[in-house]
């Protein structure tokens, strides 16, 4: 049997990887070895890594453990890894931050890049007969990538990047950096360093291509995170939602905040907000971006602030506000209203092509029709055929009831076995 190393970095790639280990696990057609390319990220206490391993019992480690050839690389595994993670140093401040000191001294140190080079991966993909390794998609500056690179080379094992979330933006250049640069050789610049690409739909495959990206290197499966069976195993895995004992006649509101690096037209969103939260029918929550704190420090005198997590937001919500962030898809699930505010940025978004959201372009329409949905007075404008259109389309991979996750493990089961692409 084949066997294929995933590797991880941060908590919202997670949420799409998981999907893609889970099944993995199930399915049971190669080797599944899991492991963590950042020392900051606690693998202890993620809820969806304890999920896994309590189901099928698998270790989970940080890739730095999985080939210990020295004295020298045990000294910085407990230097790195160990030492924070000892409650009992935890409990002190002082040891607390001499710990964390410690830390990154001894990951930030020359001695560390040269334990952990080229040959070093050739070794621990040799000794744990690795014939696969998949990340997620990111840059090859980060972390060991460029080691794992060149040993990957070496040793002619495939790299598979899967998403590390879902593109929800359908134009070219959708930050504000991109949109001066307007280098059309970004992708390639950036992710080219893979070399099979996994995507959720074909308009996202036909984007990348135009970004640089080679199109026989990638390959349309679906969203992992976002695909029907996943969700309702997520939704589960989560447990009883705290929010949902907290009746009210008001009208809930949940916006999802993001950076303003995605041509985002500050000043319209919190004029809108401030509106929405005069309103005397309605409860406002404003949730921050789990990568950031909010885009604006004036949303902090707006509507409560909430920390909770985004799917229990908008599961206890009645209508979802939200212009970037992937997140809204769990709305369709929960059949919660949709608002896309357009004016709140200047990209287009994929939901706005299948008409599978109510679309507002003023402060004035916003008000005009939250109150029409409080007062029950008009139905929304789109409805179950845009929505299963466009979750057809861009997460389901184009194919109606697409089984997208045995379609992810049969893709890399061919991939690790070194059939065509």
């Amino acid at each position: 049997m084949k066997t294929v190393l995933f590797i991880f970095r941060e908590f919202n790639d997670l949420d799409h990887m998981v999907p893609i280990i889970y099944k993995s696990l199930q399915l049971n057609k190669y080797n599944v070895i899991v492991s963590c390319i950042n020392p900051n990220f606690n693998t202890m206490e993620d809820f969806r890594l304890n999920y896994i391993k309590n189901k099928f019992g698998i270790d989970i480690k940080y890739i730095h453990q999985l080939h210990v050839p020295s004295i020298m690389h045990w000294v910085l595994i407990i230097l790195v890894f160990k030492l924070t993670r000892i409650r009992f140093l935890n409990s002190f401040s002082l040891l607390s931050l001499i710990s964390a000191k410690l830390k990154n001294i001894a990951y930030n140190s020359s001695i560390r890049k040269r334990l952990y080079n080229q040959t070093w991966v050739e070794r621990l993909c040799v000794s744990h007969n690795v014939d696969a390794i998949l990340v997620d998609f990111g840059s090859i500056k980060k972390f060991i990538y460029q080691e794992i690179k060149s040993a990957a080379d070496v040793l002619s094992l495939p790299i598979i990047g899967v998403p590390h979330g879902y593109d929800t933006a359908a134009n070219d250049f959708w930050t504000n950096s991109e949109q001066v640069t307007q280098n059309s050789n970004r992708m390639e610049e950036n992710w080219g360093w893979v070399d099979n690409l996994i995507v959720a739909s074909v308009g996202v495959k036909n984007k990348y291509t135009k970004l640089g990206l080679k199109e026989n290197k990638i390959k349309v499966i679906g969203s992992a995170r976002y695909c029907k069976e996943w969700s309702h195993i997520y939704f589960a895995m989560l447990g009883d939602n705290p929010l949902m004992h907290n009746k009210t006649n008001h009208l809930k509101i949940g916006f999802f905040d993001h950076s303003i690096i995605y041509r985002s037209n500050p000043d319209a969103i919190f004029d809108t907000l401030l509106a929405i939260d005069n309103l005397p029918f309605i409860d406002l929550i404003i949730k921050p971006h789990t990568r950031m704190n909010l885009s604006d420090d004036r949303f902090y005198d707006i509507g409560t602030i909430s920390n909770e997590h985004s799917t229990h937001l908008i599961e206890s919500s009645d209508v979802v506000i939200n212009y970037i962030s992937s997140i809204v898809i769990d709305a369709y699930y929960f059949n919660k209203i949709f608002i896309y505010p357009d004016y709140f940025n200047q990209n287009i978004m994929r939901w706005e092509l299948y008409n599978a959201c109510w679309t507002v372009k003023s402060k004035s329409e916003m008000i005009s029709t939250l109150s029409n949905i409080y007062n029950k007075g008009s139905a929304t404008p789109y409805g179950t055929n845009e929505i299963n259109h466009f979750l057809t389309q861009e997460i389901h991979g184009g194919t109606k009831n697409a089984d997208v996750l045995s379609d992810y493990v049969e893709h890399i089961s061919n991939v690790a076995m070194g059939q065509a692409y």
